[in-house]
């Protein structure tokens, strides 16, 4: 065997750059599905959070409309206002107002005198009230709270996505070690023995998969070259033997 063949045997082996491949196939295919699912599923859990908002915004809106239109709302402004005033309990609400139909009058509001005229939410419910419908009532509400959760969640569920992945990678690695690189060093262990001292140790096949095979393939050299040395050793004995 050259020096050169004889040094690149006597390096230690190193099979990172294995590792890294693999690794390399494997975190882009992992963040390809996973940053358009992560967004989907972003998307369909706002706009399902957004709609059950709406709607328990909108149940409520129109209990107080019923017991509104139960009312003579125009003569009784108070009990209009203490109506409106239970809807204040809910975290979402931000204002309401209910004005008279034909001239567009406050007839009661929450905040008091101020209603919605200092708010400009997207989010609002409309409905027709009063005795003979005569009355609108209007509610805004804000979808912050929803904004609010939907971000912890988002925030604990990249952790958990970024907690796995990391558990997935020394995973990976440490299978890669236990599968790949374990029975490569002992092949390479055999191989650098055999070409320094002749020596021949086959190798324990574990398991019957590629490297499996590639072991079993390098015993089965072993074997045939000893076989070849019996045989040469067995014709030159002959010849010794034919010469005397």
């Amino acid at each position: 065997m050259t020096e050169s063949g004889s040094n690149s045997l006597q390096s230690k082996p190193s099979f990172r750059s294995l590792l890294f491949k693999f690794l390399a196939v494997l975190v882009p295919v992992f963040l390809i599905l996973e940053i358009p699912g992560f967004y989907i599923l972003t998307q369909y859990e706002s706009s399902d959070h957004e709609a059950a908002l709406a709607t328990r915004v909108g149940n409520q809106a129109a209990r107080v409309a019923g017991a509104l239109a139960r009312h003579d709302i125009h003569r009784n402004p108070t009990l209009a206002r203490d109506f409106l005033a239970s809807m204040a309990s809910d975290a979402a609400f931000l204002c309401a107002e209910l004005r008279a139909r034909n001239d567009n009058r406050m007839l009661a509001s929450i905040p008091q005198k101020i209603g919605c005229s200092i708010s400009d939410s997207p989010h609002r419910v409309t409905l027709s009230t009063g005795q003979n419908n005569d009355a609108v009532l209007l509610v805004q509400f804000s979808s912050q709270e929803i904004a609010a959760s939907q971000q912890l969640r988002q925030t604990l569920t990249i952790l958990l996505v970024v907690f796995g992945f990391v558990v997935a990678a020394l995973a990976a690695g440490f299978g890669f070690h236990l599968i790949v690189n374990r029975p490569l060093n002992a092949l390479l262990a055999a191989i650098r023995r055999n070409a320094e001292t002749g020596e021949r140790i086959p190798i324990a096949v574990a398991k019957q998969d590629e490297i499996g095979a590639v072991s079993a393939a390098f015993n089965e050299m072993l074997e045939h070259e000893m076989e070849r040395e019996e045989t040469l050793v067995n014709i030159n004995r002959e010849l010794q033997h034919s010469e005397e």
